[in-house]
């Protein structure tokens, strides 16, 4: 029995090739109410990313670091560890933090400092190079319609749906559907107790040279 949040090494750096994750990444874990969780447990952890294989280890770290809540099966299986898909700018976050920082003072609004930092930091990207579309539904009618509008998507199979990643996104997506620069539930780890996967394989990239 392990209670680890990881489930398969592999997949992770595959999200982390394939999205060409380079810079500044957010990576967090938190319980969620809709898998029996609290909504109030959680573990935040900036990283910055040259190569899959800093991906997969800071992966690992936050996966240690979650452990003090993990003491048992069904305690791990209200979790779920998700990462930004566009790598973050710091000057910008630096900008906005300081900026709203200063407007809540003036307007005596109570600040918590570190949660406000981590909104702006996730609220500035580099560039975008990946659209989200998330699709919280495993109806098979609902995502044949959602990918045969796409071009070559990354998908990855949720607990309640499907994650697709594209450099473009197409016209005529339902309005319904949560578009754009969303968080990812990270492929080869567990979320609220199901193995977050990728539908399809990649195309071949040699990934065991990757875990020697």
């Amino acid at each position: 029995m392990t209670l680890s949040l990881i489930h398969d090494r592999n997949d992770i750096l595959k999200f982390a090739q394939l999205l060409e994750l380079k810079g500044e990444t957010i990576l967090f874990c938190c319980d969620r109410k809709k898998y029996g969780g609290s909504d109030k447990r959680e573990k935040i952890l900036n990283a910055w990313i040259e190569e899959p294989r800093d991906f997969l280890e800071q992966v690992e770290n936050l996966d240690f670091m979650m452990r003090n809540f993990l003491w048992s099966v069904s305690e791990r299986d209200k979790f779920v560890m998700y990462s930004n898909t566009n790598c973050l700018d710091r000057k910008k976050a630096q900008k906005k933090f300081l900026s709203e920082l200063l407007s809540a003072t003036l307007n005596g609004e109570e600040v918590k400092i570190q949660r406000k930092w981590q909104s702006c930091l996730r609220r500035s990207r580099v560039e975008m190079k990946w659209y989200s579309i998330d699709l919280d539904t495993k109806e098979e009618k609902e995502f044949d319609f959602i990918r045969q509008k796409l071009k070559n998507p990354i998908i990855i199979t949720t607990r309640g749906g499907y994650h697709f990643l594209v450099k473009k996104l197409p016209r005529g997506l339902p309005a319904e559907i949560s578009v754009g620069n969303i968080d990812c539930p990270i492929p080869g780890t567990y979320q609220g107790g199901f193995k977050v996967e990728f539908y399809e394989d990649p195309d071949e990239f040699d990934y065991e040279e990757h875990l020697e």
